[in-house]
Parts: structure tokens; sequence; C-alpha cells
């Protein structure tokens, strides 16, 4: 290459080269921000899950930081997000009162859905996304159990990244999925918790440090051992948030909770969600009209300046 021409080159997240002119800014690279700081200078993202980023994508959709590890950050919705921004192949509810829900299939019959037929886990767009994510590790165990369970269609929809593109934004690799898995869910509430245990079932705690499935899905640890629901212990506000905090959102007007992008152990048709009311349980994927979505964007940190 001749250096005279004044041109540096970087190499993209796609191997592919990319020209920026000397003395040009390097646009595939972002700068997010909570308040006045830089979260690239901050060594323990944990301090701020929870806080609310500058970053941008769609319209009046404002992102929290979610969880991170050596080589991502995740930001999550802040609240329900709004049903004409969801994708087309998500139904309405048929509650007027529930703009902010979707439904996944009109029931169970339902053969002309794109989410139902077919195996759509399998497409290569998925591959990374769904059996080989590390916050998913029960599918890649299960591969051939859970291929045809109408669950496991629902979760690949909500973790398909074209599907959920328009919300990833302008990072360089950044991707968008329909919500956090369970496992990453309990990762963040626990780091920023820092206890280990969730809540209390009765008088017991509840530890799902780690998280169990059997057949159809995962489970959460109660006293009881485990089972397919558990009550959170923090559904309280957060400073200057009158509904909740990043985890629940305490208030029912716009949605009863929001789908965890995991099967859940209940049955071969059940969900995980995070209600209103502070409970990691699950739902129909078909027989609901009160849930909504918040998607959550994986920016790599190599994008961050």
């Amino acid at each position: 290459m001749d250096d005279s021409d004044n041109t540096n080159w970087i190499l993209s997240a796609k191997g592919q080269n990319v020209t920026i002119p000397a003395g040009k800014e390097d646009n595939s690279k972002v700068t997010i921000k909570v308040g006045t700081t830089n979260i690239k200078e901050v060594s323990d993202l944990s301090t701020l899950y929870g806080q609310t980023t500058d970053y941008t994508s769609v319209s009046d959709v404002q992102w929290q930081i979610f969880y991170d590890d050596e080589t991502t950050i995740y930001l999550i919705a802040s609240d329900y997000v709004s049903g004409n921004l969801l994708p087309n192949e998500l139904l309405n509810s048929g509650n007027a009162t529930k703009t902010y829900c979707k439904k996944f299939v009109t029931g169970s019959s339902d053969t002309t859905s794109p989410i139902l037929v077919g195996e759509p886990w399998k497409n290569a767009s998925l591959s990374s996304t769904v059996q080989n994510n590390p916050y998913l590790k029960w599918v890649g165990s299960a591969v051939d159990t859970v291929r045809t369970n109408i669950n496991m269609k629902s979760v690949a929809y909500m973790m398909d990244t074209n599907k959920w593109s328009n919300f990833a934004g302008k990072a360089n690799g950044a991707y968008a999925i329909g919500g956090p898995t369970i496992e990453m869910f309990v990762l963040s509430y626990n780091a920023k918790h820092n206890t280990g245990k969730l809540g209390t079932y009765g008088t017991n705690k509840i530890d799902i440090t780690t998280a169990n499935a059997n057949s159809n899905g995962y489970k959460v640890k109660g006293a009881e051992g485990w089972r397919d629901y558990v009550k959170l212990s923090d559904t309280t506000n957060a400073a200057g948030d009158t509904d909740g905090n990043m985890w629940v959102r305490t208030s029912s007007t716009k949605a009863s909770g929001y789908w965890l992008a995991s099967p859940s152990s209940y049955n071969n048709v059940t969900v995980n969600r995070i209600t209103y009311t502070g409970y990691i349980d699950c739902n129909y994927f078909s027989s609901v009209d009160s849930i909504g979505f918040r998607p959550l964007v994986a920016i790599p940190k190599s994008s961050l300046k």
C-alpha cells in the first residue's frame, strides 16, 4: 500500500478493509456514556448495571447496562418497546389497551405462523445466537430433544438477529435479540445484588445462581428444589425511576411482564418471563395478550472508544 495516499486502514468485524481518511474520526467505534462517564473507562461495569446510557438506535427507546463479559457489553431497553417497533410476524395482542404487547401466534394450531413452521433455529443465521449461545447453554446440550419443541421455536425467533436488527444501533458488530436469556438475567441480578440469593419463598431463601433444566426448559431453585418459578427479592424503585428497577418493571399499565429468551421447564409450549409482581415464571406462548418485549443489544467492547 502506498502510504502517500494519506489514508488509514482498519479491519472491520466482517474481515473487510475499511478506509479512514487521515485526520477523520473512526466512525466504526462509538462512545457510550452514563451521564458524563465514558463506560470504556470504567474498570468494573457491574457498578453501572441498571444505569441508563446515551446509546441510540430506534427513537423513544432508552438503553440500560444489563450485563457485560470479557468481550461484550449488553444493553436492555429500559421499558417495554412499543408494538409498532416489534417484528412484523408478531401478532397484535387483541387487547386494545395493551399496545406494547404482541403474541407469538394466535394459538397452538396456527400452522401458518413463520414462528412455528419448520425448524427455524436450525437456520444459519441462528447457529451462533441460539445453539452456541454462552448464556443459553442448555440448548446446545439438548439439541436433539428440543428441536421440535414449540417453546424453543419461540425462543429461536426472539434470538433471530435478523428480526431484531432495527434495535442494534450504529456500533460496529452490534446485534440485537428480543430479550435476555434466563442465564444472563441471573448473572446480571446476582452481580448487582451481590448475594447469590434472589428472594424468599415463604421463609426460605431461593438460589438460582445456576440454571437447571429438564427436557422442556429451564428451572429455578426454591426451598422445595428445582421448579418453574421463583420470587425475586428486589422490586423496589430505582433512584429517579417510579416503575421498579431494571430487572422488574412494577407497573402493569403497559404490560404485565416481559419475555426472557429461554424455554421453561413447565412444559414444551411455555417460555420464561419476568412479571410486574417480581416473579421469574413462564406463560404459554400462544395464549397471552399482556406480555411485552424488552430487546437486548450486544455491543463488542472493541467497538467502544
